[in-house]
């Protein structure tokens, strides 16, 4: 009887530890739900990094991502990829604009927030805070997972 217990209780910590995990990289602040929030593993010497992520705006009223700050980077700016003349280039954009009732997607080969002059390497399992800063709902700090490159 006290193996099955035991052997119950562990399998709860273990779901619960999972359940927790799925809602720790989603944060919900007034009508906006930012979530799936990753970055890829970088390599020993690399200065630059891409965040990910998909906010969610259940409101009546448009907002925007103005800025981002990290502790693991110089410099956090919110950067558009684009298709030039068949050449892929990326450029600093002032703002990224989330609809009332729409969704941001910021993902691989889109829009992302650019990390310059990393104070570290990326490491695949890390977890690391970024601060959005939203014009109308104020910073928001959301704890980046760093995932396998490749991903």
């Amino acid at each position: 009887m006290k193996k099955l217990f035991a052997f119950t209780v562990a399998c709860l910590i273990l779901v619960m530890g999972s359940t927790h995990e799925l809602r720790a990289n989603s944060v919900t602040v007034g009508d906006l739900v930012i979530s799936n929030v990753w970055a890829r593993s970088t390599p020993t010497n690399v200065k630059t990094a891409a965040v990910y992520l998909t906010i969610t705006n259940n409101g009546q009223h448009m907002d925007r991502v103005s800025g981002a700050r990290t502790t693991m980077a110089g410099k956090a700016m919110i950067h558009q990829s684009k298709m030039v003349d068949g050449v892929m280039k990326m450029e600093h954009a002032q703002h990224a604009m989330i609809k009332a009732g729409g969704k941001l997607e910021m993902a691989p080969g889109g829009m992302h927030v650019m990390l310059m002059k990393l104070t570290g390497q990326l490491r695949e399992g890390m977890v690391f805070p970024l601060i959005l800063m939203f014009e109308n709902s104020g910073d928001v700090e959301l704890q980046v997972t760093v995932k396998k490159t490749g991903s």
